[in-house]
């Protein structure tokens, strides 16, 4: 269910559907600075926001067996939120939070 930005923010960090006023429905992670960010940038004039819905089960047409994310997520040792990692962008390379810079 959407929630108006008027009655509150997400009470918790995490990956949330954000709805803005230009009509546009994306994923983004909701902060420890209160801030929604898509990839490398804030997203702006969001007026709604909702929890991501449950993964598709084996029942409902989802994947037969979970699969475990072997690669390791950097986490940022300063806010603890999960690091972008870059590969040559713009020339440059490296790990970088979103969150902190």
């Amino acid at each position: 269910m959407w929630n108006k930005i008027e009655d509150g923010l997400p009470g918790e960090i995490g990956p949330y559907l954000v709805f803005t006023e230009d009509n546009f429905t994306v994923w983004a992670f909701f902060n420890s600075k209160k801030q929604f960010c898509e990839s490398n940038r804030y997203v702006m004039n969001v007026t709604h926001w909702m929890p991501l819905p449950s993964p598709p089960t084996a029942d409902k047409g989802g994947p037969r067996q979970q699969t475990t994310n072997t690669a390791s997520t950097p986490v940022c040792p300063k806010c603890g939120n999960a690091m972008a990692v870059l590969s040559g962008n713009h020339g440059f390379s490296g790990k970088v939070c979103l969150f902190c810079e």
